[in-house]
């Protein structure tokens, strides 16, 4: 199931993943019930009939609503995804979905409302073999020149996650205990370009998000971190 399937100028979405046999015991993300990320930057977009681009600063909260473990798997309730704001638009609310973790990858199943994303979430944790599939979001384990996600074999590291960059220098975040290494993943297609960087124990520290015709763009950072329980 391709990653670009919600659009062209879309909502691209990411991933968490628990990742101990990968990374440690701490996983990818402190991912409990309650746990906030707390995004800065900016926001550009373009509205009809303006002479230009409007540019704005960005807040951005997300939030892990409820945490369900079972067999084999991890299943959570999320709201605002840092992903959805791309492509976004002055006074987007955040949005609901559900993250399954799995044994060597993690699926993203966005949800109408809370309501279905609750539902959905407690489904999954009571029967994890259930038929449905989402959008495949990480692979682990992560590595410099790994890529996953695209509809086809491809010669370049177009339409598809491709691990750009692995670096030593991991980004201090007030809340956090960062430990190993950060990766950079970036999804490139002809109308945009989406940049995550990852940091194991502590999530996403930036998202980025560039449409390449009419402008619309996103680049926010992590600037806090408080935990749930």
């Amino acid at each position: 199931m391709g990653w670009k399937r919600w659009g062209a100028a879309a909502v691209a979405a990411w991933g968490i993943f628990w990742a101990g046999m990968a990374f440690g015991e701490e996983g990818v993300f402190p991912l409990t019930s309650g746990a906030r990320w707390h995004y800065e930057g900016t926001a550009q977009w373009t509205e009809e009939g303006a002479e230009g681009p409007k540019v704005a600063p960005l807040s951005w909260d997300m939030e892990a609503l409820e945490v369900f473990s079972s067999s084999g798997s991890t299943v959570a309730v999320m709201r605002g995804m840092v992903s959805e704001t791309s492509g976004y638009t002055p006074g987007q609310e955040p949005g609901y979905a559900v993250l399954v973790e799995r044994a060597s990858h993690v699926e993203l199943f966005p949800q109408a409302s809370e309501l279905e994303a609750r539902a959905f979430a407690k489904s999954l944790a009571e029967d994890p073999s259930t038929g449905t599939e989402g959008d495949l979001l990480v692979a682990l384990p992560l590595a410099k020149d790994k890529a996953w996600g695209g509809d086809e074999p491809r010669d370049d590291t177009m339409y598809q996650w491709y691990v750009e960059e692995e670096r030593s220098d991991v980004p201090s975040i007030p809340g956090t205990s960062p430990s190993g290494k950060a990766f950079v993943v970036v999804y490139r297609t002809n109308p945009d370009t989406t940049t995550m960087e990852l940091v194991p124990g502590v999530g996403i520290t930036r998202w980025s998000y560039e449409h390449h015709g009419t402008a619309s763009a996103v680049d926010l950072t992590l600037g806090s971190f408080v935990g749930g329980k």
